[in-house]
């Protein structure tokens, strides 16, 4: 009987500011500048499934921020081809446009650099980058059959709406819930794995310490998913 182990991870990793004026720690910028940082992520908690099928996920990421200015009236979010269903802050709803690239968040009142707020959203996405689906369509069923992400640079934005940049260092939670008979492997440690009366399994990981979203080559922290064949 064949087993079927499946990986999800997330790619995340630290990244060091130095002195030297040949290193950047930033999406390289043409014209020389650092990208506008409105907000400090806290953290970041993710439920995701899949729809092998037709290559799709359905999500909904939780963020705690801090405003890093006196007042705020506005936030944008990497977010290409991601379809949204609802956002939230602090649980009510709230005003968003969209375009081929991003997401614009608009606040009815100032959020003010003294307070922590909490973000939701509900979305769904059919990646063409960051995430990747594999095997799932082989009809002579020979391919295996893979799940897994390689969000190196800026490719995260395209599976998870996010200030994708690593300017900002957020704690990351994930629940993931697939079919069951595999398995899911992240980074960070293993908190739960809940078993569903539908056929289901959720995992739970969490990281201790809080990551950069983005990694370079040299990282060691990095979250893949695939699926072994023994």
């Amino acid at each position: 009987m064949k087993k079927i182990t499946f990986f999800l991870s997330i790619i995340l990793s630290f990244q060091f500011i130095t002195a030297q004026n040949d290193i950047v720690c930033h999406y390289y910028d043409k014209d020389g500048q650092t990208r506008e940082h409105t907000v400090d992520f806290k953290t970041l908690t993710l439920h995701i499934n899949f729809d092998t099928e037709k290559e799709k996920i359905k999500g909904t990421v939780f963020y705690t921020f801090q405003p890093k200015r006196k007042e705020i009236y506005s936030l944008e979010l990497d977010a290409p081809e991601i379809e949204f269903e609802s956002i939230l802050l602090n649980n009510k709803p709230c005003k968003y446009t969209t375009n081929s690239t991003s997401v614009t968040l608009y606040f009815n009142e100032a959020l003010t650099w003294d307070k922590e707020y909490n973000l939701e959203i509900n979305y769904q996405a059919q990646p063409k980058k960051g995430l990747y689906f594999y095997g799932w369509n082989d009809e002579t069923n020979r391919a295996r059959k893979q799940i897994w992400t390689q969000g190196q640079g800026i490719d995260n934005r395209y599976w998870i709406p996010s200030f994708d940049d690593v300017s900002d260092k957020l704690i990351t939670e994930t629940y993931i819930t697939f079919k069951d008979g595999y398995e899911v492997v992240s980074n960070g440690n293993l908190i739960s794995k809940e078993q569903k009366p539908n056929g289901e399994t959720t995992w739970h990981y969490k990281m201790d310490e809080p990551l950069c979203f983005v990694f370079n080559n040299d990282s060691h922290r990095r979250l893949c998913l695939q699926r072994l064949c023994f």
